[in-house]
């Protein structure tokens, strides 16, 4: 008689509840397109879970979010199952019923944390709210640390993905604090892509959610220097609307460039974003702060010049065609300038990481369990 599988649980309760697709959903759906190659279908059976049990499939689900092979599965019950996988931040999460299960199923757990910036940083975000919409009496500074100390003692293991956080949370000085795998990030698509040969001018794109701390504020007065200098130059940006950010969209649509040289595209499928990629030359990453921070291995795999910002995630990376500008909107306007004329260095396959590297990391963890 074969030996019983081991049912992993993917938590997949933030792509049911999420209310659009940002680079953490991207994460979690590439993982789970990994696993189930990557993890022996003869050892595990790896299932959708959710803690809250009143939240269901939608059906008018995002398209991206119906291309998940887990997702696309049965919920399953978390408490069935010897590996739970937590891969964000989820409000719901049963701490007391889940440290029951380890002591009595020898429930294994394994924590996905992105980053600390509600504790850094919490002028950036919203308060959290319930799944019911109310706010939760908390600030969301003390909700993250509860939150995260509490994932870090339930955990069999944690994993941080730059070395970058794993620093910032040693900075906390918090007493405990369990052993970390840093497993960096990767890019979805590594394959270079066939540029537009009859584009003309210069192009250049920022895929990100329209958030305060994502530095778009200093790219626009950039561009906006750059414009008065005459220089024939577009920007576009992609993607979603974020929160406290009601300032910086009312100055994008009001802007005397938009529609001209200045795009925000929303709500655009793959296709669409990677058409904007062949037709642009410069990609940015410039956020004041990152867990990680993929829109660099994005760009740089798909044949572009990048400039980021001179932040310590940022530099962990020792890729070609990627560049560095520290200051404001003229620091990164003369560094525009300054990489135009610089050639595209080739880049061999396989340079640049990708989400596989991720999940086959990440399966040797669950392997191990």
């Amino acid at each position: 008689m074969g030996q019983r599988k081991k049912i992993v649980g993917l938590d997949v309760t933030s792509l049911l509840h999420g209310r659009q697709v940002t680079g953490i959903e991207r994460v979690i759906v590439e993982t789970h397109k990994y696993l189930t190659n990557l993890l022996d279908a003869d050892e595990y059976e790896l299932v959708p879970v959710s803690t809250i049990a009143e939240l269901t499939k939608k059906s008018n689900m995002h398209p991206y979010l119906a291309t998940d092979p887990i997702l696309a599965k049965p919920l399953a019950n978390f408490k069935e199952c010897d590996i739970l996988f937590f891969t964000n931040i989820n409000i719901g999460l049963p701490m007391k019923e889940l440290i029951a299960l380890k002591r009595d199923k020898n429930l294994k757990i394994i924590s996905l944390i992105h980053d600390i910036l509600p504790l850094k940083h919490p002028e950036w975000f919203a308060t959290p709210e319930k799944l019911t919409g109310e706010s939760i009496t908390l600030s969301g500074k003390n909700f993250y640390q509860i939150y995260i100390q509490a994932t870090f003692a339930m955990s069999d293991k944690t994993i941080l993905i730059s070395e970058h956080v794993k620093n910032e949370i040693i900075s906390l000085g918090w007493k405990f604090l369990p052993e970390f795998n840093v497993i960096p990030l990767g890019s979805f698509d590594s394959k270079p892509l066939t540029k537009n040969r009859e584009k003309v001018g210069l192009n250049t794109v920022y895929v990100s959610t329209v958030t305060i701390r994502k530095g778009h504020d200093q790219l626009i007065e950039a561009f906006e220097i750059l414009w008065s200098k005459g220089v024939d130059i577009t920007l576009t940006l992609v993607g979603g609307k974020g929160w406290l950010v009601s300032d910086l969209l009312e100055k994008i649509n009001n802007h005397p460039e938009n529609g001209k040289r200045l795009f925000w595209k929303q709500r655009l499928l793959d296709s669409e974003v990677e058409q904007i990629y062949a037709d642009s030359d410069i990609a940015f990453a410039t956020s004041y702060d990152e867990g990680f921070g993929l829109v660099a291995e994005e760009a740089l795999s798909k044949g572009l010049k990048v400039i980021a910002r001179d932040i310590p995630v940022f530099r962990e990376r020792s890729y070609p065609n990627l560049y560095f500008f520290d200051g404001g909107a003229d620091s990164l306007s003369e560094k525009i300038m300054e990489i135009v004329e610089k050639p595209t260095e080739p880049i061999d396959p396989g340079t640049i990481r990708t989400m596989q590297a991720f999940a086959a990391e990440v399966a040797e963890i669950i392997s191990l369990l």
